[in-house]
């Protein structure tokens, strides 16, 4: 489905900003007094705004569904999200930390019965999420394959799997708890792992540094009404791929927040076969002996630290501590080599 989620990284693009366009008034609506008093303070929650219009937005640009979490305050979707890695993952104790490493070793029918039985309050809410994914997926398997029905189906994730299920001879046909199965997969990676908190998350963090720099506050507006000027000079209502491209401080002022606040703040790795690892700098060791690489045997489990890589002086400069969009424009991050960050690596 490769085709499928690289139409979707384009689509997203001009779908969350429709989004959030239409969606800044029903915040900006949910928090205006009425006529008394006549000055007030307005307190938003952020991070909790921004979960609900991110599952909306991944809705539409993933999977062409309205989810309805800005309209509904009670909504079902919303609630199971709403900071849910943190819930389960976040400040594991010592014991939760054994057994996640111990998970890795253990026969899945194992794991399988303690996940379906556990009273562990995390263990818990990930069935609850589960759940409401499930039925999610069961509601938009009927709505996708009556519209396949009536001519009407679309090219996202989901409609294109009906599709598939519906165009297979009758023996390779899934059944609907296998198909339930798959949608639930695409909904947990798509939603969960590929965009949900992940990107509410970093523009939270965007938000917060931009609060705290009115200067780069500044400059963005000015680049992107300029933009928006040109937009609007010829004829078109809504940014496109190029515009985006054609916005080099907003892009440096992303490029920092990914830095300077990974997503993602580490991955494992384990090696394949046995390796030697040859290090950009000496270590000393406890021993006093001085390594210029690292023998690596085959199974070893690595840690690779994202966060501790953005913030590395020795690639960064002294000031890799600082939030710094202009390092991504003057040539001091090309001049020292350092790799680029988030989405941006693979460009």
């Amino acid at each position: 489905m490769d085709p499928v989620f690289v139409a979707i990284g384009f689509a997203a693009l001009i779908i969350i900003y429709r989004v959030y366009h239409r969606y800044a008034g029903t915040i900006s609506l949910a928090h205006i007094p009425g006529p008394e008093p006549t000055s007030f303070i307005m307190v938003l929650d952020i991070p909790a705004w921004l979960s609900r219009v991110t599952l909306d937005a991944m809705g539409e640009a993933a999977f062409d569904v309205r989810f309805g979490c800005m309209d509904d305050d009670e909504s079902a979707l919303a609630r199971a999200y709403s900071s849910m890695m943190t819930h389960i993952f976040g400040s594991p104790s010592a014991k939760q930390i054994f057994f996640q490493e111990l998970s890795g070793y253990l026969p899945y029918r194992v794991l399988e019965y303690f996940g379906e039985t556990s009273k562990n309050p995390r263990m818990v809410r990930m069935r609850e999420v589960g759940d409401i994914a499930g039925s999610v997926a069961k509601q938009m398997v009927k709505d996708k394959a009556g519209m396949l029905l009536q001519g009407k189906g679309s090219r996202d994730v989901f409609s294109l799997l009906v599709k598939a299920n519906m165009d297979t001879d009758a023996k390779a046909k899934l059944t609907e708890e296998e198909l339930l199965s798959q949608m639930r997969r695409v909904h947990y990676i798509v939603i969960l792992f590929a965009g949900h908190e992940t990107t509410s998350n970093t523009i939270s963090w965007t938000l917060l540094e931009l609060s705290r720099r009115p200067e780069i506050q500044s400059r963005l507006r000015a680049e992107i009404r300029g933009i928006e000027a040109a937009m609007h000079a010829r004829g078109d209502a809504e940014f496109t791929i190029a515009d985006l491209d054609d916005m080099p401080y907003t892009t440096a002022v992303v490029k920092e927040v990914l830095r300077f606040y990974p997503a993602v703040y580490q991955v494992y790795r384990s090696a394949s076969q046995d390796e030697v690892l040859p290090l950009s700098q000496p270590i000393t060791t406890r021993f006093g002996k001085v390594i210029h690489e690292l023998p690596i045997k085959k199974g070893t489990r690595i840690t690779v630290s994202i966060a501790a890589y953005n913030r590395n002086k020795e690639l960064w400069g002294e000031d890799a501590h600082v939030f710094n969009p202009d390092r991504w424009l003057n040539g001091s991050a090309k001049k020292r080599k350092a790799t680029s960050v988030g989405v941006y690596s693979n460009l």
